[in-house]
């Protein structure tokens, strides 16, 4: 049996991508903003009340770590952590993560409250824990620690860090784990008995019981599994050598009982499920850098996903929202300089607001309002914004559209008034 010495790279590098192409098409936008053009609604394998928070993503610069963006692609400025494997409770308020020690030297899960970023230690920061799940109750976590001959194995406990114990003792190393609705939990193991390097998937109770392998291509290595929010899909990559001797690198996608496999046809590293179940979150390689793109759970309607910031990100998680909290849009005022230099000052309540914002300019004709120029961008620490046009050829007044596109835990708002075009 090898023994495995795993640091935070080595760890966060289980998720990286492998080398891929794959042609995309028009950019990521909140779903209500994207017309159907399909003449049935796509399948989803979720929950339709939820609603698609934040989404954790790592980054590779001169070490690993991970920053959250806007469903819209937009990056909550100021949060950086050295860290990586990321999930979240369901409820959306709780994220749990891997933190590495200094030189590789331990690796520990942490618990963040969602509202104030605020995280503790939930494992001892000795040996290496990681790759954490949440239960589905959100009152355990399930992880992967080397405590035993440098094995992965899986462990359980409260969120405190107290009742620890071991999910099963028997079987080979784990590669990766995820926790589904019912309570099975879905884990991709080093097979020994057949190839020390391969692993493939299984389902099995956290006492050992209905132990069932779910994916067993001979020679195929099966991992990164990803359940779906509804638990009746399995999402996973299966890279390695067919038995012909051509080489696969693929994201798969099937059953929970390990029916229906389905090849997505394309070369990803690592891929996330959108909390409502409708859309697949996947990073792909073009021209040796990391390009995140989203599709149906069938692979089609592929979109690039418009992340502000250029590097090579991964995706790891993505929070699921279920409140009702709300926020106001006040209009203030509209300053202009030189000729036709536009300004639309507004505020967000509650105040210390976080996130960004759309705004749009529409000229005002007999037909209705027309779209003329749109602007995007971020509250200030007041939680007042500021949108720029170039007011020209709109008229003498026009119309003028603000949404809000803002903090995980709030609604997504809009408001609009009418505001003077030409400079009084």
């Amino acid at each position: 049996m090898v023994r495995r010495r795993v640091g935070i790279a080595a760890l966060c590098a289980m998720a990286m991508c492998l080398s891929g192409t794959v042609s995309v098409a028009t950019a990521e936008r909140p779903t209500h903003m994207v017309p159907s053009t399909a003449s049935a609604p796509p399948a989803c394998y979720g929950p339709p009340s939820v609603r698609n928070g934040q989404i954790a993503l790592s980054y590779s610069s001169d070490q690993y770590g991970i920053a959250l963006a806007y469903p819209h692609g937009d990056l909550l400025s100021g949060f950086r952590l050295n860290a990586g494997l990321v999930d979240f409770s369901r409820r959306g308020d709780r994220m749990l993560f891997m933190k590495g020690g200094k030189e590789g030297s331990f690796s520990a899960i942490k618990l963040a409250d969602m509202d104030t970023y605020q995280a503790v230690t939930a494992t001892p920061e000795e040996g290496f824990s990681t790759y954490p799940v949440f239960s589905p109750n959100g009152r355990r976590m399930a992880f992967m620690s080397w405590r035993e001959a440098g094995v992965g194995r899986v462990y359980t406990q409260r969120l405190d860090g107290s009742a620890p114990r071991l999910a099963r003792a028997a079987g080979a190393g784990v590669d990766s784990i995820d926790w589904a609705p019912d309570g099975t939990l879905y884990e991709s193991k080093w097979t020994y008995d057949y190839d020390p390097q391969v692993t493939e998937i299984f389902g099995v109770g956290l006492d050992g019981s209905n132990f069932t392998q779910l994916a067993d291509t001979p020679g195929i290595t099966e991992n990164h599994v990803r359940v779906s929010p509804d638990g009746s899909k399995v999402l996973y990559r299966a890279s390695g050598t067919r038995p012909d001797g051509s080489y696969a690198n693929e994201l798969m996608v099937m059953n929970s009982d390990g029916s229906g496999v389905q090849g997505l046809g394309m070369s990803v590293g690592a891929a996330i499920w959108r909390p409502d179940g409708c859309r697949i979150l996947a990073s792909v390689t073009r021209k040796s850098r990391s390009v995140l793109v989203t599709m149906r759970p069938d692979g089609s309607d592929i979109r690039r996903f418009p992340i502000e910031s250029p590097g090579d990100w991964v995706p790891f998680a993505w929070q699921p929202w279920t409140g009702t909290n709300r926020v106001e849009i006040e209009p203030q005022r509209v300053t202009w300089r030189h000729y036709r230099r536009m300004f639309v000052h507004f505020d967000v309540s509650p105040q210390r607001m976080r996130g960004g914002f759309e705004a749009n300019l529409f000229r005002l004709t007999a037909e209705g309002p027309i779209l003329h120029r749109t602007y995007r961008g971020r509250l200030d620490d007041e939680s007042h914004g500021v949108a720029f046009f170039r007011a020209t050829k709109v008229g003498a007044r026009c119309l003028v559209r603000v949404r809000y596109l803002g903090d995980w835990n709030y609604l997504p708002a809009a408001r609009q008034w009418k505001i003077p075009c030409k400079q009084q």
